[in-house]
């Protein structure tokens, strides 16, 4: 996180990739929904940090925080599609990094949205869906400022 006058700050975007922070709320609702609304189902780029808790061979799935220490299972979920040698040796590498220092992950994908129920009501849930796995890419941090 970026704090500015005791306020969290949205983290810039990495040239095309716009940050996770600008869109996504804790847990994987849509913070902008104006833009979520616009862009679903639309090619998105975005770039978050590896939720290293939630990554699944078996849903062929895993899961970008906004903030390097935000927490396991509070990111959105990122869902590979498509033939199952493709992603099988991504899965493999993002499992095998060491979460120091932080790991941020470029994605080019499909916005998606689901209705996420809880208690008194609902919001917007996002997800990406990535169809080739050569629009990962894995960047290791040696010292983040975020």
């Amino acid at each position: 996180m970026v704090f500015v006058g005791g306020c969290i700050q949205e983290l810039p975007n990495i040239g095309i990739y716009r940050s996770l922070s600008t869109i996504a709320t804790s847990g994987g609702s849509a913070k902008d929904v104006q833009y979520v609304t616009q862009m679903t189902d639309k090619e998105i780029a975005v770039w978050g940090f590896l939720d290293h808790d939630n990554i699944s061979f078996q849903n062929a799935t895993f899961n970008l925080n906004r903030y390097k220490n935000e927490g396991a299972g509070k990111g959105v979920y990122v869902r590979l599609s498509g033939e199952k040698n493709s992603y099988v040796s991504l899965l493999e590498k993002l499992q095998a990094l060491e979460e120091t220092p932080p790991v941020k992950i470029l994605v080019i994908g499909v916005l998606r949205t689901y209705k996420q129920a809880y208690n008194f009501g609902s919001d917007v849930g996002i997800y990406l869906e990535v169809k080739n796995p050569k629009n990962i890419k894995i960047i290791k941090q040696q010292d983040a400022d975020y």
